[in-house]
């Protein structure tokens, strides 16, 4: 009768589903629903039946609020990262891990003293299993470090193309930009340890041409352009911006099978064809400058003189000046009506790190078609395009010169990316 008297009436048609709604209900509580069907025909009522359900909780959306840059310190000195997390459901379980995918911490916040530039990562649960996974890290103001790849972590054979659009990860003194847009799709720096050389599909667009690393390190940036805009490695030790010595370059596997056999599209390289890479750098006031390196050289006709930098070769960016941040962008002479056909992509290594130069002196060996000869105080170069003389404690003596004049001593002559040691005396 109670059902009968306050109960909502319902039409229902035999042999279909029967649904009915209950509004203002308290969240997280329990209920028991009753029926009672009432035949159309003479108004009798069958059995009752009643229902046992219970209304859920809408917890808001966990959000965590943790700035990208959380903080700038001097080598060694600590601070504490403390994000502030909302929504969800309490409590929250935290997991830190550092760049190298150590476990940190798994408080609210914590505390760290990094060298140099370091990146952190903070995933939050909380009790009713939302995940956010939030980045941020700390700069490190002072003396530059190179920057290696080898301060991150990549499993073995794979490589890290960015967790979204617009994602960064550091290693020494710097800030390198990578956007992952989908599957074989990214632009920026690219990170990977991958020792094929082989291209067969866009699944090896993150091979090198050189095997390893430089010194054969582990990791290396693989670089490709953003479409329309420039993809930044920016200095994070000092704000005014530093003078980058330079970096190790090589031609990515993907860029030298193309030229090499000609891939979807783009051309064989024969005599008269070229690749270059320009670097761009921007300093604090906004102004520019750049210098640039030919990846492929086969503009001369004379087949002895093609040069194609399918081994780490050092790039001197001295020139740039003190920079905030560097760019780099691709120019070839395989060009059409939607721009270059010919792969645009380059590896690096070792970012203002020109200390292989000399650490690697005594196991360097004359490997190009290059003539380097030594007389009367001189080292002279003939067959190589791109030619740079160093001391063996890694100090650039002269860079496009043929003939350098030099005081005794032994010496690392690089040309056309190979590398040679000379004695003088």
């Amino acid at each position: 009768d109670d059902v009968m008297t306050s109960g909502t009436a319902v039409d229902y048609t035999a042999g279909t589903e029967l649904t009915t709604h209950f509004s203002s209900l308290a969240p997280a509580s329990s209920y028991k629903a009753y029926f009672v069907l009432v035949s159309a025909l003479d108004n009798s009522k069958s059995a009752l039946a009643e229902c046992e359900f219970a209304t859920l909780v809408k917890y808001d959306t966990l959000k965590v609020d943790l700035t990208s840059i959380y903080d700038m310190v001097s080598a060694g000195d600590s601070t504490t990262i403390e994000p502030v997390v909302t929504g969800g459901k309490k409590p929250y379980t935290y997991e830190w891990r550092d760049q190298m995918n150590q476990v940190i911490g798994t408080d609210s916040a914590v505390t760290v003293a990094p060298a140099y530039t370091y990146g952190y990562k903070l995933t939050v649960t909380s009790a009713d299993n939302q995940n956010v996974v939030a980045k941020t890290a700390v700069y490190v103001m002072g003396q530059a470090v190179a920057a290696t790849f080898d301060d991150n972590y990549l499993a073995p054979d794979s490589y890290f193309d960015g967790d979204n659009d617009d994602d960064v990860y550091y290693s020494g003194s710097y800030a390198f930009h990578v956007a992952h847009h989908g599957t074989n799709w990214y632009d920026g720096y690219a990170m990977s340890n991958k020792t094929s050389t082989a291209f067969s599909g866009l699944d090896d667009m993150w091979n090198s041409a050189v095997v390893q690393g430089v010194d054969n390190s582990a990791n290396y940036a693989v670089y490709y352009p953003a479409y329309g805009s420039d993809s930044y490695i920016e200095v994070t030790n000092d704000l005014d911006g530093d003078v980058i010595k330079g970096t190790w370059v090589a031609l990515s596997a993907y860029t030298k099978k193309a030229v090499t056999d000609g891939l979807y599209g783009a051309k064989k390289f024969a005599a008269g064809d070229w690749l270059k890479v320009t670097a761009k750098g921007v300093d604090a006031q906004g102004a520019t400058t750049s210098t640039d390196l030919y990846l492929i050289d086969f503009r001369s006709q004379d087949e002895t003189q093609h040069t194609m930098l399918d081994n780490w070769y050092w790039w001197d960016l001295s020139s740039l000046g003190k920079v905030v941040k560097v760019s780099f962008s691709f120019t070839g002479s395989d060009t059409g009506v939607y721009g270059l056909n010919t792969p645009s992509f380059a590896c690096f290594d070792n970012f203002n790190d020109q200390s292989h130069l000399s650490t690697s002196i005594a196991n360097v060996s004359h490997s190009t078609d290059a003539k380097v000869t030594v007389a009367n105080g001189a080292i002279t170069v003939e067959g190589a395009q791109h030619v740079a003389v160093y001391t063996a404690a890694g100090a650039q003596v002269s860079a496009g010169k043929a003939v350098t004049s030099v005081v005794p001593g032994i010496y690392l002559v690089v040309a056309d990316g190979h590398a040679t040691k000379v004695v003088v005396r």
